[in-house]
This record gives C-alpha cells, structure tokens and sequence, in this order.
C-alpha cells in the first residue's frame, strides 16, 4: 500500500500531549497518523499508525501521553464501521503493546501525571472509561459512565491526585475519584450549552472549562465543582475559545479555538486567576486551535491548518510547524482549474486561489501562476438539477436526497462537460451519477474532497483531497490513475501511480513510500519509494497514464518503447532492514568517542553486509559492524564504538545495508560534541576536474562549455587557498585528456589525497551522459565508443569511488547539452542522462554526498559567452551573488542563487538541483573578500 509521508501532518490535528520537559511531543491527525516530534527544533522522531483496516478508512482524534513519555495511547474513527480501538504504543521500540476496545469514535484521550491510568470519551452515548495500567500489555478498566442525558463526552483531564474530570454536551461537568467507593460529583456548567474541554490546575484546586458555543471561559473549584468565577473574555465577540490548558507552574491559563482577530485564529493568555484587563495574544493560526498543551515553560499549540507552535510564556515562538502540504479548502469554481485532458491544473497553495501555482505533468513543471490561463476551465456546476450541494448532508437531485454517509457532507460538485453524468465529492467519498441522478460508482478519498473537475475531454476527473493531494480518476469508473503531491515548504514534489511508479522533483521520492504490515505485529513499517528507484522510477510511464487513462497499458507503451521488458520483483521481496538507536540519546553528551547500542531487523530475514556509522552525513571512520545474521521477523542488537570530531554538535546516524538491495533509512541522534577548537587547522580540497567539449567522436562535440567551465570553476576555488583551505589542488582533465584511463586513474588519485577526515573531495564534471534501458547511468569520456556503451565511465565506479572518501565530497554533473535526436550508441533505446536522477542516486542517505545537476532530468543546458549558465551562476555565487547563511562564508546555500539564476538566464529553460543528505552541515565553499 502506498502512502504520504512528507515529515509533516497533511491533515487536521486533533489533539496533542507533551512530555514535562518538553523535550517530546506526540500528535494525532485525520490523515491516520500519530506522529512523536523533538523539541524545540521541530525535528520529527517517528511516525505511528493504528490499523485501518483499509487504506482510506481511519482518523486520530486523540492521543495521550505521560509526561514521562513511557507510553503513547491513540484512538479515533480508525478501522471500517464502528469498531474502533484505542492502541497504546511503546515509543522506543515504535510497535503496539495493548488494543482497548472496541468503542463507538474515541473523542478524546488523557493519562494521569503518574503514567497509571487512561481515561477515554467516547461518542454515541458510551459515554467515558478509565484504565489502569498493570503492564505494557494489561489494562483494566476501573470506571465507567455512559449515564449522559444526551450528546458526547467532549474533554476529559486528570488531576495531579489522579482524579478525572469530564465535560460533555449535555451541559455537565463531572468529577470522578477512580477509588471504586469514590463519589461521582456533577454540576452543570454555567455559560454556553457546549463544554468542550476542561484543565486541571497544577495544584489541583481549580479547573478551567472551554466551549465550543461561546468565547466564555470558566474557572470552577475542583472539589465542589462550584462556579468561581469567568475569564475575562469581554469584547471577544467571535467564534470560541474551545481548547484550554493551565501553563505547568499554574502561573497562567490559555484558551484558543475559532475565535480570530484579522482573519487569524489567535492563541490567548491571562494571569492564573484569568482577570487581567486585557488577554494577551501569544500566538496565531490560519485555522481552529483544536488541542493545547502545557510544554515546559510554555505552551504547545495544534490548528487545523493542519499547524504545530510551540510558544514561551512571554508569547515568544520557540517552533512553527506549518502544513506540508498545500491548503486544499475551497477549491471550487476558478479557484480550481484544468486543462481539456486533465495534464494541467491550476490551483492555490492556500485556501482557495491563494498562491496560485500551474502544475503541468507533460512538462514536469510546477510554477507560480498568478493569472488565470483561458484553456484552463473551472469546474461545470450549472446545466443538471443539482443543489444544496456546498457544505450540505442534504444535496439533491430533482429535489431528491442524494444519500451520504453518516456525518458526511457533501463540498464539491463537478458535471460532465456533456451534461451526462455529475460527480459530488463529500467528506469521505467521490460519488458518480448519471443525468438522471441514478447512481453509478462510488470511490472512497484520502480526506475531505474540496474541489472537482472533470477535465474537457470527459474522461478524466481531478479531485482536491483533504490529504494535500491532487488525484485523477477514470470518469467511466473511478478507477484511481494519479496522485499529486508537493510539499508548500520547499515545492518539492512528487506524483505517482497506484502501482508506486513515480516521477519527482529533487528530493519529492521521499514524500511517498510503501506501507507493510509486518507478520505478528499490527505496526506497519514504512520505505520510501527512493529505495525502490531502479524499478519505479518511472517518468515516461507517469506522462503516458492519463492519456492511456489505464496504468496497466502506460506501462506496457512505455516499456515498448525502450525495449525493455516489465519487471515483475516485489517489493515485498526486497524490503530494507529497518534499524533504530538504543542508545544513546538525543542531547547525550560525547567526548571523545562514544559507544551506540543499536537494534536491527530485516523483513525478509537476509545477511547484512554491515552497519556503519555517519558523522553529519558522511562516513565515521572504522566505525562499522560487519556481517549480522537478522533471523525474519526478529531483532540483532549490537554495538559500534564511534569517534566524535571535535565540533560543538554531531548529529549521529547508523544505516543498516544488505548483502544485496537498499540500504535502511538511517536512524538519527543529535549529540552534543566537545567545544570546537578555534585554532583548527584549516582543511584541503582537492578538485577533479573533467571537461569534454571535444570527444574523439566528432558527432559528440559540444563546443568550447565544458572546457571553459572546468577552468574556470578551478581557478575561482584556486583563490581561497590560504584563506579558507590550507591548500586547493586542482587536477584538471581537459578534451583528449579525459580518457576512460584518465578518468579512473584521476578517481583514485582523489581517492589517495583527501585522507583525512577534514579534507574536502570536488568531482566536476561537464560532457555527455548516457543512460540504457536497463537502467544504468554513464558519465562518457573522450574515448567513449558508440558503438559500445560500456566504454562510458559506470555511475556505480564513480561512486564506489566518492563513497569510500571519508571527508565531505561534492559532485557537480553537467551532462545535459545533448539534443533528444543525437544518437549516444548502442544498444537502441539508450537516452541523454537524467542528470537530476544521478544527483538523487549518489546523495542517498549511504552515499552522504552532495550533489549538484545543472538541469533537471529533461531539460538541456543552456550556455553564453565563455561559460554555460549553470557555471556562470555558480562563480558568481562564490564571489558573493545570493543569500549567505554568514556574513562572508558562501557554503551549500549557493543552491538558492543557483536555482533563481540559472532560470533567469535561460529564460525558465533549465533549472538546475541541489541534493544531499539532511543530515549533513553546511559545507564552506568560499569566503567572500
């Protein structure tokens, strides 16, 4: 099963809970996830998932968390029907230890400050339980109440004594001492008829009461339940103040939910007793405040943008987690366009049009487009007697219900350009009719469906799903063809078919992955589609689904036209281990060297080669553990000793590779290293420079470009020789130089200078690329034989070869001047080097190599003057053009200039990539005199 994973919740966060130190936080959300985050940098640690069931079934509503953080529990809407469970996680080794259930929804979630007790509120009438944990894999239940007139439980929170408190929607308040002869307390709440959520002061004497119909916020003595006294909300005469949290010292309280001041939902604050003249706003969201949480010496905020804040008590934003994808509320009429055969879409960001941008699948792109294009066309919602479909539980037909779920609505409608049929997208469902309004099919969505089009040709639908994506679907059945995602942070993107083939943009294959449940354990594991690359990357099929409209026949077109046969292996057959870090943890202090106990398992149960160390996203030196015997459905434990350099802060990885197949994801700790030396000696860099605008063959040339480029990028790094590097030695491969020979002899010559861990390794290369059928990837030397493709220097030696270096190693590849029509060789079908994918390939996690293309994978490289563009932009960013992360270090930041350069000069013909490891630091490249 394929599913988003973009480091970030793509759907409503329903509620929160943080450890005491806040250190970790846990979040649960209706795109089915629940996520852990370390604080304050923001930094995501895991992803957990209840079983569904089904892919599209399944919502977190709640989560809870001791403030130890021993245990998780998440529950909500999670499986098909109404049978749902609360699961409780171990959040050190990520599986499941108990399932409690089944319930109607479970609302919301709490547990007592000593970890013991669980409380859940339950909808349809069942009212509330309480758990007591006896062990990570027994919970008992040891209160009960379902005796509520009417409505849901809607808050529940524990006192420091253990005692729990309720508010539901009959207007009540209660008090539930969890001794079994303990007297249950009720009292009806005093302002609006809603109570939604309630919090316990640190000392327990009072207790805070929010609601969902009115910005009134009540204080109440914990005891007796008796009214004390109202916050002072006068003048906030909007929405509500649904969600309320005590700061941990009990010296403030916080109340945020609808309630908005300039279009912004807005989080506020008053002194402990709540009376201050005015409240004071501490922070804001684009959407509903749904869950706070106490966090140290601050408070954790979630929206339903979907949003993560943390804030200090003085409204100070330590950390902002924004959506990662975009906004897809509000996509209707021309806030959502496309073109007649569904391949072009223009579409907001944000909510509605906001940030326009024109995705265009054909091309590859995804741009800015602030104006309506006139062959893009909004959806036809005219022409067939359809109403009441905006927002409604009712729409109609000839003034007839169309029958919804229950608790669904309907938000979208699209009819057929023809005005034979209509699809209505709801809260959970598409669903077709006929001109008639007899219905034809019915598919379920990951998430609200905002916005349809049925594209001019009738044939294909493009549905806004609550998910952050964009789907297409066969108007004929709804049979799924394409799913579209970016991500609004860094417009990285991907899109894929429900197969997993794939194309992306640098970076995009690691928004998508495949889900695998495990034999024995509910808890699936999750593999991004990166590790997969050779088999399903796949751009050639992904341009031919919607025209094929049928992703079974794109893909026989596509492989006939490469002469290249399907592949059948399963990705099931070819996991990767999966590895994580006992200890030590992040924070952890290392001096010197320190020791990593890990545990590992492989799906499949095959030999690892070894598990090695990375020190900032390039290899630790001898610090490696070879040949695991990983028994199927089991974990190895081991130990690797690990050298920490000197240098204030080391983040820490381990990757687990097999004896055959892709590498583990790695797993991370961030440590805190010894004080850095001031007086370091200052690196080497050593350049391999190879420039082929003259090959043997006369039908390759490529003019004066590569040549130029070589010498000049060399000569510009020539210049911070004494400066920012003890020594810069170049070695430069020039036209008839660049031999095969040359080349590999030059490789290993890089290979024996940079030895030291501090030494930085630069292979430049401008000339041809190749790629075949098969997959494989060639850098071509002078000599290159078209007649044999081998005689291309393998990707796989240059990066065995980069690989084996030690300190940091960047790679720059411009190897796309080649027209589509000039024929590179043998055998048929061999095509111009995808340059981006090389760059991908070799800045995987194992590799820790950063990587430069000067063009996407089907563009050409463009050139003026003396240099290509790509070279033009890269000097002038050495000499101080673009952004600096310092006053005068130019480091990997250059791909800012690089990538709004390069487009200017070419006109938006050529934009050039950056990847590497996340992991890495920034690597000083120049100081600007």
């Amino acid at each position: 099963m394929l599913r988003l994973d973009p480091g970030m919740h793509t759907a409503v966060i329903r509620q929160i809970a943080a450890s005491r130190d806040c250190s970790l936080l846990v979040s649960g959300s209706e795109d089915k996830s629940v996520r852990l985050w370390r604080l304050p940098s923001g930094r995501a640690l895991a992803t957990l998932r209840p079983p569904s069931g089904e892919d599209n079934n399944g919502r977190v509503y709640s989560v809870a968390m001791p403030p130890d953080g021993q245990w998780i529990a998440a529950g909500g809407w999670t499986r098909p029907g109404a049978n749902h469970f609360v699961h409780i996680f171990d959040p050190d080794k990520r599986t499941i230890t108990a399932r409690l259930g089944p319930f109607e929804v479970i609302d919301h979630l709490a547990a007592s400050e000593d970890g013991s007790l669980l409380a859940a509120s339950l909808r349809n009438g069942q009212g509330l339980r309480v758990w007591e944990r006896r062990s990570a894999t027994e919970w008992v239940v040891v209160r009960r109440d379902t005796g509520f007139a009417k409505g849901d439980v809607k808050g529940v929170a524990f006192g420091p004594d253990r005692t729990l408190y309720a508010v539901a929607h009959d207007g009540s308040l209660r008090r539930y001492p969890i001794a079994r002869d303990g007297r249950v307390g009720q009292q009806r709440v005093r302002s609006g008829l809603k109570p939604t959520s309630v919090a316990v002061s640190p000392d327990g004497r009072r207790l805070l009461v929010g609601y969902a119909d009115t910005t009134a916020v009540d204080v109440y003595d914990s005891q007796t339940l008796q009214f004390i006294h109202a916050v002072n909300t006068r003048g906030l005469a909007n929405g509500n103040l649904a969600s309320v949290a005590w700061s941990r010292d009990g010296s403030r309280v916080y109340a945020g939910g609808t309630y908005a001041e300039d279009g912004r939902q807005v989080l506020l604050s008053w002194d402990a007793e709540g009376r201050a003249d005015k409240p004071q706003r501490v922070g804001s969201a684009s959407d509903a405040i749904l869950s706070l949480a106490a966090c140290g010496d601050g408070i954790a905020m979630a929206s339903g943008e979907p949003g993560l804040g943390l804030f200090a008590g003085n409204s100070e934003r330590l950390a902002w987690l924004g959506p990662a994808g975009p906004d897809m509320r509000s996509k209707l009429r021309t806030d959502f366009t496309v073109s007649s055969d569904g391949s072009r879409v223009r579409f907001g960001l944000r909510q509605g049009s906001a940030e326009p941008v024109l995705l265009d699948l054909a091309s590859e792109q995804l741009v800015e487009q602030p104006d309506p294009l006139p062959d893009l066309l909004p959806a036809r919602t005219t022409g067939l007697p359809v109403t009441d479909w905006e927002n409604s539980r009712t729409p109609r037909f000839s003034g007839r219900v169309l029958s919804m779920d229950p608790e669904e609505r309907a938000q979208s409608l699209a009819i057929a350009p023809d005005g034979a049929s209509f699809v209505i997208g709801g809260d959970y469902q598409l669903r077709a009719y006929d001109k008639n309004g007899q219905y034809l099919w019915r598919r379920k969505a990951p998430g609200v469906v905002w916005g349809v089009n049925i594209a001019g040709n009738g044939q294909v639908l493009v549905a806004a799903c609550g998910d952050g994506s964009l789907r297409w679907y066969r108007m004929s059945d709804g049979a799924e063809l394409l799913s579209f995602f970016v991500s609004t942070r860094d417009l990285r993107w991907v899109a894929w078919s429900p197969s997993g083939y794939f194309t992306a943009s640098s970076g995009g294959e690691n928004m998508v992955g495949w889900q695998i449940t495990r034999a024995g354990n509910p808890t699936p594991d999750y593999f991004p589609v990166n590790k997969f690359r050779d088999i399903y990357y796949r751009p050639d099929i992904i341009n031919r689904v919607l025209s094929a409209r049928d992703e079974d026949r794109a893909i026989n077109i596509a492989n006939q036209a490469l002469q290249r046969k399907r592949d059948t292996t399963s990705v099931a057959t070819n996991l990767p281990p999966v590895i994580r870090i006992v200890s030590p943890r992040d924070g952890s202090l290392a001096d010197g060297e320190v020791k990593v106990q890990f545990a590992v398992r492989h799906p499949t149960g095959k030999r690892l080669r070894r598990v090695f160390a990375q020190l900032d996203g390039r290899p630790a030196e001898g610090a490696e553990m070879r040949d695991l015997d990983v028994p199927a459905g089991a974990e190895a434990d081991g130990e690797i000793v690990v050298k920490v350099p000197t240098r204030d802060k080391v983040t820490l990885s381990l990757i687990a590779e097999p004896e055959k197949g892709p590498a583990s994801e790695p797993a991370r700790v961030d440590l805190i290293g010894p004080a850095q030396d001031d007086g370091a000696i200052k690196p080497r860099l050593f350049i391999l420079g190879v420039g082929i605008g003259a090959y043997k063959d006369d039908k390759l040339a490529l003019g004066e470009f590569p040549r130029n480029d070589v010498l000049d990028f060399a000569e510009e790094m020539k210049k911070q020789e004494k400066v920012l590097f003890e020594k810069v030695t170049p070695r430069l491969l020039l036209d008839a130089d660049a031999s095969h020979k040359s080349i590999t002899e030059g490789l290993q010559w890089l290979i024996d200078s940079a030895k030291e861990p501090e030494d930085m390794a630069v292979l430049y290369f401008s000339g041809h690329g190749a790629s075949v059928p098969a997959g494989a990837s060639y850098l071509l030397p002078y000599d290159y034989d078209r007649s044999r493709i081998t005689t291309g220097l393998s990707k796989n030696v240059i990066m065995d070869a980069l690989r084996s270096i030690e300190g940091p190693v960047l790679f720059f590849v411009d190897a796309c001047h080649a027209g589509e029509d000039l024929k590179l060789g043998a055998p048929a079908g061999i095509r111009r080097l995808d340059a981006m994918s090389l760059a991908t390939e070799f800045s995987a996690f194992e590799n820790g190599i950063t990587a430069f293309a000067s063009s996407n994978g089907r563009q050409l490289s463009y050139g003026a003057g003396r240099n290509s563009y790509f070279t033009q932009a890269l000097i002038d960013s050495l000499r101080g053009a673009g952004p600096r992360t310092g006053n005068k270090v130019v480091t990997d930041d250059v791909n800012y200039w690089l990538r709004r350069r390069v487009p200017e000069l070419s006109k938006g013909k050529q934009l050039p990539v950056m990847m590497s490891s996340p992991f890495a630091r920034p690597l000083p490249l120049a100081v600007i005199n």
